[in-house]
């Protein structure tokens, strides 16, 4: 049995897309009273001294401020493995590879008392 209304017949009732609720509102009449920019106005919020003033304030305007002040980061999936094509790597280049893997299996065999390797490949 199918649920919801059919395809393609228009939606009835509900709340209407983009309607502001009561908070939003009185935030966005503040703004306009004040005459400064959204994050301006959030971040006056932050650093209102005033002690009184509710927390879930504070709250709204660091989740409201952050995206404009902070970038997201994007999460990867990394298996912690590296894939070089090294052939079309100068011979130059590939001495300085090898020179930089001895010098770092060096200091780390130094630091935990193993003797490195003394030839690669």
């Amino acid at each position: 049995m199918p649920r919801g209304r059919p395809q393609g017949q228009p939606k009835t009732g509900g709340r209407r897309k983009g309607a502001t609720n009561k908070i939003d509102t009185k935030h966005r009449e503040e703004i306009i009273k004040l005459g400064i920019t959204p994050l301006e106005y959030m971040i006056d919020i932050l650093n209102d001294p005033d002690p009184n003033r509710p927390i879930e304030d504070r709250k709204w305007a660091a989740q409201q401020a952050a995206p404009y002040v902070h970038s997201r980061l994007s999460s990867i999936d990394h298996s912690g493995r590296v894939a070089l094509d090294l052939s079309r790597a100068t011979d130059d280049e590939l001495k300085q590879l090898r020179d930089l893997i001895a010098k770092l299996t060096n200091d780390s065999a130094d630091r935990r008392g193993i003797s490195p390797p003394t030839q690669y490949p």
